[in-house]
């Protein structure tokens, strides 16, 4: 095989496995390093692969045999291990240079350290990182599963392919941002355009000042956005109306909360309050949020209703 230039698609690593798909001129190429048995292995797919679908049966279960499955569909190939090798079409030299290759895009890899950062800086920092590349990959790390999630989604609405690998406590999000992904994203926007969104912001348990009253009020309300024409596109629950949204705290309004989610309205939970409460891990419906995807939401909303 000639030489020709090299390109990173897509790269998944933990303490385990390192996997990759590189463009080698016009040649997709697969590599699998094994850390614990000290093997690699490059390949030609012999069809098409989805990476992701392996690397999530390998995450849910440690003990699934990567290269058992997936070289199985590459072929010509090299296998490279401690004490032995094979060229079965490909050449070890091929592979050592995509070895050399695949060190120097780690080098080159912008790395954001976000941990010890309160929302929503660790959102805002990725915005940042993300602004300043056309194209390519980079390192967020964080240290709660708050900044993971908000991070992770962010990235993926702005149509790029996300990878999450938690090491020693801390969790290394993997962004890859590439012109085709972010077309797609822009043209499932472009189809939004038109719908008008209204956006509802309760930031308590109760309606106006009699508390009693107030959360007899707050039932009917949510059960009102049910039948409303067009009903919320998205509920966002602040300080104490995160509770909402929590087992235990009142199971009437958590099931209206499930049924809107299950007719597409999007339930956002400030992630800050959630942590504040220690209800993080009591969440039931919607996503714990942050302050950046919160303000995003009101002032692209063509109306906002305060409870």
């Amino acid at each position: 095989m000639r030489k020709c230039s090299l390109r990173l698609r897509e790269k998944l690593s933990d303490d385990r496995y390192t996997l990759a798909e590189l463009e080698y001129g016009e040649t997709k190429l697969i590599y699998l390093e094994d850390k614990l048995q000290k093997t690699e292995s490059l390949g030609i797919p012999t069809e098409k692969i989805d990476l992701r679908e392996f690397w999530e049966k390998h995450v849910k279960d440690r003990n699934y045999c990567l290269p058992c499955e997936l070289l199985l569909l590459l072929d010509p190939k090299v296998v490279s291990a401690e004490n032995c090798s094979a060229e079965l079409g490909l050449t070890l030299e091929l592979l050592e240079r995509i070895r050399k290759f695949l060190k120097e895009e780690e080098k080159k890899m912008k790395v954001v350290d976000c941990k010890g950062l309160a929302c929503p800086v660790p959102v805002l920092k990725t915005k940042e990182a993300l602004e300043e590349i056309e194209s390519g990959t980079i390192e967020v790390i964080v240290d709660n599963k708050a900044s993971r999630e908000n991070v992770k989604r962010f990235a993926e609405r702005a149509g790029c392919r996300v990878t999450v690998e938690e090491r020693d406590g801390e969790y290394h999000i993997i962004i890859t941002k590439g012109e085709e992904i972010v077309g797609e994203a822009k043209s499932e926007e472009k189809g939004k355009e038109e719908k008008k969104e209204v956006v509802v912001l309760v930031a308590s348990t109760h309606v106006g000042e009699n508390e009693e009253l107030g959360k007899i009020l707050m039932k009917g309300f949510f059960n009102t956005f049910l039948n409303a024409d067009p009903m919320p596109s998205k509920i966002i629950l602040i300080n104490t109306a995160v509770r909402f949204a929590c087992k235990g705290e009142d199971e009437e309004i958590l099931g209206t909360l499930k049924e809107l989610s299950k007719r597409g309205v999007e339930i956002i939970c400030c992630g800050t309050c959630l942590d504040y409460f220690n209800l993080l891990d009591d969440l039931e419906v919607g996503v714990a949020s942050n302050a950046y995807d919160v303000v995003q939401a009101l002032v692209n909303a063509d109306f906002v209703i305060r409870l």
